[in-house]
């Protein structure tokens, strides 16, 4: 079996499958979707953890779906560019900051 990648956004993308790699996909989208749900749940959970309230409307927006037969998934994040990530407000010191990759320490008072 030649091994492919398929993007999916739409309904249409599903239609470019045939007969059996639509069986295939469907029998492996309970658990892609399951896993996109836990780590939604695990950035929200993050995001209020730090104060801070993370987009997460684009997670899942496109899937790749690889007809290899594995039955087994993988989730990929990637980071915003900077020119969209959203500024922070401190708690403690009221300042308004830009989080840095690793680092969502206030640059002002350290919180």
């Amino acid at each position: 079996m030649e091994i492919r990648e398929y993007k999916i956004r739409t309904m249409a993308d599903l239609m470019q499958l045939d007969d059996d790699q639509i069986d295939r996909f469907c029998e492996e989208l309970p658990i892609m979707v399951r896993q996109m749900k836990a780590v939604v749940q695990l950035m929200n959970a993050c995001g209020e953890a730090i104060g801070a309230d993370l987009d997460v409307a684009k997670v899942g927006e496109t899937m790749v779906w690889i007809d290899d037969g594995k039955r087994d998934t993988t989730i990929t994040l990637t980071e915003r560019p900077e020119a969209e990530r959203q500024d922070m407000r401190c708690d403690s010191c009221g300042g308004v900051y830009t989080p840095k990759p690793g680092f969502a320490q206030c640059p002002d008072c350290g919180a």
